[in-house]
């Protein structure tokens, strides 16, 4: 019942993204624009979004971060030849925010005093907000969109494999 709750309530809020229609991160083969939207809490996120130049109706992935603050920047991991991909920084950095990993800055008991308020709840309905964004995009196949992450991202991938309609793949590692 909770997820339930979790779920709709994200998918009860609309989806408020702007994309930046222009290159912003050299990747051969591949425009890079920035995608941001409105989070379930409100504040404005950050992310790329990658695809094949020309691409229409290509297959697409969430490539969800690991634990830690820092964006992940597009690479051979997070773009992958003949498909569109869309990584989000969960917290209000920018799009290629660089942070060196320092305990002092981890986020892991954040709220976890009460179900409603624990960080990994919001990450979680902010990665299903990610999803219809990604879903949005001209370049994509709405019925071909999957999940994939390392570490907390696998993690979370397996979660929107499980709970988001959209996600017809899931790659956790």
């Amino acid at each position: 019942a909770f997820w339930t709750e979790v779920v709709n309530e994200a998918r009860d809020v609309p989806l408020d993204f702007h994309r930046s229609l222009r290159n912003a991160y050299d990747h051969p083969g591949f425009a890079v624009e920035e995608i941001s939207f409105r989070s379930i809490a409100g504040m404005t996120l950050h992310g790329w979004f990658a695809y094949p130049e020309g691409a229409r109706r290509a297959p697409a992935f969430l490539w969800i971060p690991p634990y830690g603050r820092e964006s992940l920047l597009p690479n051979a991991y997070g773009t992958r030849p003949g498909y569109a991909s869309f990584s989000l920084n969960f917290f209000g950095h920018g799009a290629f925010h660089r942070e060196e990993y320092v305990p002092a800055r981890g986020y892991f008991a954040e709220g976890a005093a009460e179900a409603s308020t624990f960080v990994f709840r919001r990450m979680f309905q902010d990665l299903l907000l990610a999803a219809r964004a990604l879903q949005a995009q001209i370049e994509v196949d709405e019925d071909r969109i999957g999940a994939m992450g390392m570490s907390q991202g696998g993690g979370l991938s397996i979660w929107m494999g499980a709970w988001c309609p959209i996600i017809r793949a899931v790659v956790a590692d």
